[in-house]
């Protein structure tokens, strides 16, 4: 028996794509910035970095207000930026750095 394919799926293809791709840009950012930071700071086990994106992926779902918590080079902890602690931790709100991604995808889709 063949199925049919109905406009209505591959468009929920489509947005479901975007969404994903959305997702791992937020991720890939994350990860980035850690490096960066971990290189700028000469990273040790004992380096502490906040980070304070615009949004979190949890692997379920995205989160606004929330920040991660990176000890070394592993994530420690995860949750609402008034939960992690940033004693003794560099902090780096990355919420521009994320809206800058953001335009410049956007320019490079209109010059497409």
């Amino acid at each position: 028996m063949q199925s049919e394919l109905n406009v209505g799926d591959v468009e929920s293809e489509a947005y479901n794509s975007r969404v994903m791709g959305r997702h791992l840009a937020v991720l890939l950012v994350i990860s980035l910035a850690t490096a960066i930071v971990a290189a700028q700071t000469g990273s040790s086990e004992s380096t502490t970095i906040v980070l304070r994106p615009a949004r979190v992926f949890d692997g379920q779902a995205v989160h606004e207000g929330w920040a991660v918590r990176v000890v070394g080079d592993r994530i420690d902890a995860a949750g609402p930026s008034g939960s992690i602690a940033t004693q003794n931790a560099r902090v780096v709100d990355l919420a521009g750095f994320i809206e800058a991604y953001r335009q410049w995808r956007r320019r490079g889709a209109d010059t497409n």
